[in-house]
């Protein structure tokens, strides 16, 4: 088969995230060590492994049931995944800072080079939050513990309840009345992105801040309404991607629901 890596050059940071992996065989780790099989820049693959929650942060273990296979860099599945980091690199899909690996020696004027490149769109990175905040799928949200938050871009595709946004009326359906009569904001929206497709709660002050309206003045002020309809029907009808922060709790029923916290204008 043609050579797919034609053309790539190596990044100097990684697109995704960076996660440990903790060796607990002895005779293993003294093996990677000794034999110096796996380095930095290695591809490996991982047989039988858990995901464990550390005192450090959620990591890979591997145990005594587990295998680590070390990957030429011409095997096939390597390609493949060098080619869709590239297609995800040209998509504009913001690198991780972290990965960046920078030589203990610098060696000539072009690793130099790198090195002061890489300071610079560091600098950039950090200068520009939409790039500093890395986006998780929505399909991550699903596998990783609650609770925990993630910063997600997606399309909404309606609200649930669904209603038509075409007066106060439906405002209202939007809210939950309470025992004393008076009405919370109490909705979800169901978005989609590559990955998947989720339902998003969103109630309380979210709600009022997304629409600028609170829920006395879906009774009181028609005007702000027609306002909060407008706003409400650009995030829903919108042919571009949302960005936003949501968050994963685990509910009396141990089901894990995910609500709002905040969307980016």
């Amino acid at each position: 088969f043609p050579d797919i890596c034609d053309g790539m050059e190596a990044p100097l940071a990684l697109c995704g995230r960076v996660m440990n992996v903790k060796i607990w065989e002895e005779p293993l780790w003294n093996l990677i060590e000794g034999e110096n099989f796996i380095h930095v820049g290695s591809f490996v693959r991982l047989r039988n492994i858990k995901c464990k929650k550390e005192d450090f942060g959620i990591c890979l273990s591997v145990d005594s049931k587990s295998s680590i296979t070390p990957l030429p860099f011409d095997a096939y599945e390597v390609k493949c995944m060098l080619r869709d980091h590239q297609t995800r690199i040209d998509q504009g899909v913001p690198t991780n800072l972290v990965s960046g690996i920078l030589p203990k020696r610098v060696h000539g004027s072009h690793q130099a080079q790198n090195i002061d490149r890489f300071r610079e769109d560091s600098n950039e990175t950090k200068s520009d939050s939409s790039k500093k905040r890395l986006h998780s799928k929505l399909g991550e949200c699903l596998v990783k513990p609650a609770p925990a938050s993630f910063h997600i871009q997606f399309k909404v595709l309606h609200t649930i309840p669904k209603c038509k946004l075409s007066s106060a009326e439906d405002l209202k359906e939007l809210c939950f009345r309470n025992k004393d009569g008076s009405l919370s904001f109490r909705f979800a929206l169901h978005v989609t992105d590559s990955s998947t497709e989720l339902d998003i709660l969103c109630f309380g002050a979210v709600a009022r801040k997304i629409l600028r309206i609170t829920e006395d003045d879906v009774v009181t002020s028609s005007s702000k309404c027609e306002e909060a309809l407008a706003t409400l029907k650009s995030i829903v009808t919108s042919e571009s991607s949302t960005n936003g922060t949501i968050r994963s709790t685990l509910g009396k029923d141990n089901k894990i629901y995910f609500v709002l916290r905040s969307l980016e204008d």
